[in-house]
């Protein structure tokens, strides 16, 4: 799940400016490698690739040239089912374990309990899974962001 805190734009450049990104360059190209290695896998070219998840070979391109993180949730799960792999390990480069962290769920529902425990059940699902993404990348996240997070999408 992506989640945009803000339509807030950071000045990076002079006068270049662009939405804040919540993936590091480095994951990005980690996915994009990820992409290009399965795809290879197969043996398949982009244009096979993009012709079995109904994308442009432009995407894919784009896709495997550590643009990963332009990718859409819809694009990334016809992919994985048709690269055989995964959306956990698209991610995080880890193989098959579909097991919960259990000290990350505890984390993140410890998290959604002490920071709402008055709001309704969609709220605290939204909460324990922003914690828990935080947690399973070994990242802190300030309770008030996590508040806004929640607000705002709640809008």
């Amino acid at each position: 799940m992506v989640y945009n805190l803000s339509d807030t734009k950071v000045n990076l450049k002079k006068n270049m400016k662009t939405k804040s990104s919540y993936i590091t360059k480095d994951r990005a190209a980690e996915i994009s490698a990820r992409i290009k290695e399965s795809r290879d896998k197969l043996g398949w070219s982009q244009s096979e690739m993009s012709r079995a998840i109904d994308a442009t070979r432009g995407a894919c391109s784009h896709w495997e040239n550590k643009n990963a993180h332009k990718m859409t949730l819809e694009n990334a799960m016809r992919l994985c089912s048709q690269l055989g792999i995964s959306l956990d390990f698209l991610t995080t480069g880890r193989e098959g374990s579909g097991v919960l962290d259990k000290e990350c769920l505890t984390k993140a529902v410890s998290a959604a309990e002490r920071l709402a425990p008055r709001a309704n059940i969609k709220q605290k699902v939204n909460l324990m899974d922003i914690a828990y993404a935080f947690c399973t990348e070994d990242k802190e996240l300030e309770d008030s962001i996590m508040l806004k997070i929640v607000s705002l999408e709640s809008r």
